[in-house]
């Protein structure tokens, strides 16, 4: 519990690898050098005072209905659901690129005031749908505290589409898009009806 800890405590100070990009929303956004595979690892640390901690977890969670509130994930579908995580297939799609696919092992881990939770690409990996293309990297973390009446989050995406995509798309996703993805969870946890039950 404690090296969770030590490890929560670390990713509240922008690691001097990760180059800081801009702030908004509540967020500040910063990616590192492109990796081995040629993209980077994206950061993002919000605090949102109006956005429950309990309504963020009852979201990420629920490792099935991650299509509710990402307009990215077209699917996410539990395949086998285990005591330490869960195999997800997740299905991704975006505009001028072919939808992805990806098998996820999904997890969380407890920290003293809060939750990690956690996803890596899958070994083995089985072929994608016909017509759609296999992800060749997803890995990241959101790690979520209450912060007084709202939550402290950091997030990290390691992402490589796979295929052939466009440049333009390349670098969209890496500025705008994790943006996106924390305003559409941020705009999902605020419509939780009763994030305690």
């Amino acid at each position: 519990m404690l090296s969770l800890l030590l490890a929560l405590t670390c990713l509240a100070e922008v690691p001097p690898t990760f180059e800081a990009l801009h702030e908004e929303g509540g967020c500040a956004y910063a990616r590192s050098a492109p990796q081995a595979d040629g993209f980077p690892v994206l950061r993002a640390e919000c605090r949102w005072p109006d956005v429950p901690a309990v309504a963020v977890h009852a979201l990420l969670g629920d490792w099935g209905r991650h299509e509710a509130i990402w307009s990215m994930v077209a699917s996410s579908v539990v395949v086998e659901d285990r005591e330490a995580d869960a195999l997800v297939v997740h299905v991704h799609t975006a505009p001028l690129m072919t939808d992805r696919e990806i098998l996820l092992r999904m997890w969380a881990e407890d920290v003293d005031g809060g939750r990690i939770y956690r996803w890596a690409r899958a070994y083995p990996q089985p072929a994608p749908a016909e017509g759609r293309v296999g992800v060749e990297r997803d890995d990241g973390m959101y790690a979520i505290t209450a912060d007084g009446q709202g939550v402290h989050l950091i997030s990290t995406l390691h992402y490589d589409p796979g295929g052939v995509i466009p440049t333009s798309l390349v670098a969209w996703f890496q500025v705008l898009g994790m943006p996106r993805f924390l305003d559409e969870l941020k705009l999902a946890a605020l419509s939780v009806d009763d994030p305690a039950d």
